[in-house]
């Protein structure tokens, strides 16, 4: 362990600074609406400067994050980055979640006889697409500096390391990878994650069956 990291414990058990960041992170994505809320009351319509900084907090977050990476990249315990990438993603669970299922109920209410949610739906379903995946991408940082740092240190071959990097582009599979990653090669938070992954495959089996059930209702 380098003598330049930060710990509150034992070697890399212990709560490492970075850990820190990955809360915050996380309070900044859940209170984004309230920040936006805030800013228009504080601020008004006119500031359009100010409105632009807190509308772009997920992709203020991705640079942050690059630049963290970067500036701590060779003196950091990979599994610390690890442990960043899996704070953010478990605690952003719900919000993953619940964000999926808000473009779920827009994409049925397409189906819907009140003609203007026709020219709606899609609208927001896209906003809301977008506005998830620029969050799943703001943690990617941290996951691909584990994985290059596991390459490096021969934990995982090349053609892994490429795949998981890919897949920290698309919403869940992120998220799967990560808890994989944590049980196969890591061996560590294995209880809290089989946890969460029999969760989230619970919670994708409901939206399946709402989704399926919702369809042949507007179909029937």
């Amino acid at each position: 362990m380098d003598n330049n990291e930060i710990y509150v414990g034992k070697g890399t058990e212990g709560f490492h600074i970075l850990y820190i960041w990955a809360f915050i992170q996380v309070a900044l994505i859940y209170g984004h609406l309230p920040i936006l809320a805030w800013v228009d009351r504080v601020f008004g319509e006119d500031d359009n400067t100010a409105h632009l900084i807190a509308a772009c907090i997920p992709l203020i977050l991705l640079l942050i994050n690059i630049i963290i990476v970067r500036a701590t990249f060779k003196k950091t315990d990979r599994r610390i980055f690890l442990g960043c990438s899996l704070l953010i993603k478990y605690i952003l669970v719900p919000l993953y979640v619940f964000g999926a299922f808000v473009i779920c109920v827009f994409l049925l209410m397409m189906f819907s006889p009140v003609v203007i949610m026709v020219f709606v739906s899609p609208i927001i379903t896209t906003v809301l697409t977008v506005y998830g995946w620029v969050v799943v991408v703001s943690v990617a940082p941290f996951t691909i500096a584990y994985l290059i740092k596991a390459k490096k240190e021969g934990k995982l071959p090349g053609f892994v390391v490429k795949a998981c990097i890919v897949s920290q582009f698309f919403f869940m599979a992120d998220v799967i990878v990560v808890m994989l990653l944590a049980i196969l090669r890591e061996r560590r938070w294995v209880k809290l994650t089989a946890t969460l992954l029999v969760i989230v495959m619970l919670g994708v089996a409901a939206a399946s069956v709402f989704i399926g059930v919702s369809i042949a209702k507007a179909v029937l």
